[in-house]
This record gives C-alpha cells, sequence and structure tokens, in this order.
C-alpha cells in the first residue's frame, strides 16, 4: 500500500500549478511504482505519514534582515518552503540604499522554480535524505555540494564562502572625505554594528592581502581619502549564487533508490 505525501496550504504560492508540476516530475518513479501517492489538495481524510507545508511568512530577525538587505539563513527546513525568504532573498551594494539592491530570483518565474526546487529538496529530507549515509556524496545533513543535484545546498559548493570570508569575490573601494572603517562596514552590511568594522579591516582580496595590510597608517582609526581597500564585489556574488540556485537539479538512481527503500519501510527521519 502506498505512503501518502501531503502538500499543505499550496494556496501560499501563486504559480501553484508550476511547483505542482515540479514536485510530481521529481517524484514520478516513486509514484509510478506505487511506493507513493500524492495528495496536493492537503484535504483528504487519509492519514499522511509525511507532510510538506508552505509557508507565507518569514521570521526576519536583525542577522536576517538589515535596513533594505534581506539575507534569510534557509529557503526552508525539512518539511517546509518559505516562500517569503525565496522571494525577498536580496544582495544590496549599501544596505541603507534600497535602491542598490537587487533581488537573487528576479522574475516570476524564477521565484517559481526556486521555490519547487526548494519544495522537492525538502521533501527528499523528509524521505531519507537527511544524513551523511543516505547516498554517495551527502554531508553530514544529506546535502549535494553539486548544483544539478536536487539535494543542494550551495554552502557546501566547492567555491563558496561567507562573504565576511569571500576574498576572490571582492573589488577595490577607494575611500573618500567623510569614510571611517565602521561606516564603510555598515553599508556592506556587516554585522554587528560595534565589529563590523572589524571584519571588514580583516578582509582579504583577490590578491591575498587584508585591508588591514593596504592601510598605510596601520591605524584602524586613521584612513586617509584616496587609499583603496577591498570590499566585497556583489555583482559577483549575485552572479555566483544565480548560476548554482537556478540550474535545474534533479535526483539520481541512488537517491531515487533510497528514498524508495525508506518508504516502503514506513520510516520517517522522527524515527
Amino acid at each position: 500500500m502506498p505512503q501518502q505525501l501531503r502538500i499543505e496550504n499550496l494556496s501560499a504560492v501563486s504559480s501553484r500549478s508550476e511547483v505542482e508540476a515540479m514536485i510530481k516530475k521529481a517524484f514520478a518513479p516513486l509514484v509510478d511504482s506505487g511506493d507513493l501517492e500524492i495528495d496536493m489538495t492537503g484535504t483528504t481524510a487519509k492519514k499522511a505519514l509525511y507532510v510538506l507545508t508552505f509557508e507565507k511568512n518569514y521570521g526576519w530577525s536583525t542577522f536576517s534582515h538589515r535596513g533594505c538587505l534581506f539575507r534569510p539563513l534557509y529557503y526552508g527546513v525539512t518539511g517546509t518552503v518559505n516562500v517569503d525568504a525565496i522571494g525577498r532573498k536580496n544582495f544590496c551594494a549599501d544596505v541603507t540604499k534600497c535602491s542598490t539592491c537587487e533581488r537573487l530570483f528576479r522574475t516570476k518565474d524564477e521565484q517559481t522554480k526556486q521555490i519547487g526546487q526548494t519544495a522537492v529538496h525538502e521533501i527528499g529530507h523528509l524521505f531519507g535524505l537527511h544524513e551523511a549515509k543516505a547516498y554517495a556524496g551527502a554531508d553530514s545533513d544529506g546535502h549535494s555540494a553539486d548544483p544539478a543535484n536536487a539535494m543542494f545546498a550551495i554552502t557546501i559548493h566547492k567555491d563558496y564562502k561567507p562573504i565576511e570570508e569571500d576574498s576572490q569575490r571582492t573589488k577595490k573601494y577607494t575611500i573618500v572625505k567623510g569614510d571611517w572603517l565602521s561606516k564603510i562596514a555598515l553599508r556592506i552590511g556587516f554585522w554587528p554594528p560595534n565589529i563590523g568594522w572589524q571584519t571588514l579591516y580583516k578582509l582579504k582580496g583577490k590578491d591575498g592581502k587584508s585591508n588591514k595590510e593596504l592601510l598605510r597608517s596601520g591605524d584602524p582609526n586613521l584612513i586617509f581619502p584616496g587609499e583603496e581597500i577591498w570590499v566585497p564585489d556583489i555583482a559577483a556574488r549575485i552572479a555566483f549564487n544565480r548560476d548554482a540556485e537556478l540550474k535545474t537539479k534533479t535526483f539520481n538512481k541512488e537517491q531515487l533508490d533510497t528514498m524508495r527503500a525508506f518508504i516502503k519501510e514506513g520510516k520517517t527521519i522522527f524515527d
């Protein structure tokens, strides 16, 4: 007898039919083999062992929302897709000026694709792809470093580093009158404000040198107009993220076999 996957609150997604199609396509092998049935309405009386819910609102905090910057920690967690997080995710050249910000997923179609891919990813976790031993190449949380894999997580991509540590995606900024390190760090979005300048001071650029090495006074409180320092290259970060996130993603055979065995046995990740 097939296990049921229940999809709840799909009305939170404006492009419902497209997301439905992505979920159905990803798990068609499990449905076709008779191991799974999917309730897209979230209303059937049958008890569902697996439930995915679409959440319209995201719990923004001072660390994920600063000024004009929206930087969610995640697009979803096991069993949940955060629609608002996907729609608002952006990058800002100056977090105090919204005109300098660009959403990662620019169009409705791009947002829909990311919502669908996040849904498939989180269902994968529900179906047993949630730990290192789940399939070859998985990290300790069941994620893949391959942008073409449905369990992809950008934080384990071979070329990923947090913005505070990314020396390759940097560019030069020329200090002007009225600048000081904490003011520049605030515009970048380095947080919290009282130590953001330290992050900027330690930031290394493409040449391997830190801003501490570049500033001639040797005193972070004494900088001069005309001096150049390294700052994050926002355009390069956007390009990197878009290339990885929007790549079409699928499960491989091993992952499908792992999920099939997991649901055939009626297991849950909470066992």
